[in-house]
């Protein structure tokens, strides 16, 4: 089987570019990112976590459909945190809180699952929305592919979740977004 037509790059140059990145030939194809504005560089990795953070949100409330990804898992963590904070400033985020390994989770947070769970109706890699908080209870009530989802205390406390704002880029292979906002390391050259 042989994939012919490429619908994700809409543009020339975009298909051109990931020609040269999977025949190995990564400045010529970071060149063309480049030249098309599509590299964000900024004096320190903060300010590239804050740039990309708010050009997710600016992408968000345009309506695209966004996707940030990182190599690292101590960095998707890092931008899920931002990104959170403006969905909290904005309302986006609210109602009664539960905090699962010192991460808040309320109505309206995107989560990521992170174990199969056949019982449940949940894969490792299933994105869903928070509708409902218990507390007292420990439990979360989420939306997943249109049908309402109640994850068990025992679920959660194994650590079994993420917020899903940003996802390594090995959870989001296969995604079609409108937006993919990578943060660049060195681990990924």
């Amino acid at each position: 089987i042989e994939l012919t037509e490429n619908r994700r790059q809409r543009a020339q140059w975009e298909r051109d570019a990931l020609e040269e990145l999977r025949c190995g030939d990564v400045d010529t194809a970071f060149a063309a990112y480049r030249d098309n504005d599509r590299i964000v560089q900024a004096p320190t990795a903060i300010d590239v976590r804050r740039t990309m953070v708010a050009d997710w949100w600016s992408h968000r409330l345009a309506g695209d459909t966004v996707a940030m990804t990182a190599y690292r898992r101590n960095d998707v963590d890092d931008l899920n945190g931002r990104a959170r904070a403006y969905l909290v400033r904005s309302g986006d985020v609210s109602g009664p809180e539960l905090v699962l390994a010192e991460r808040p989770y309320q109505g309206g947070d995107q989560i990521v699952c992170l174990k199969n769970n056949r019982r449940l109706g949940v894969c490792n890699g299933s994105r869903a929305t928070v509708d409902a908080v218990d507390p007292d209870r420990g439990t979360l009530t989420i939306t997943l592919d249109d049908r309402r989802v109640l994850l068990p205390k025992d679920y959660l406390d194994e650590g079994n979740i993420a917020h899903g704002y940003a996802t390594t880029i090995h959870k989001t292979q296969g995604a079609t977004v409108d937006r993919g906002l990578v943060l660049g390391t060195d681990e990924l050259f």
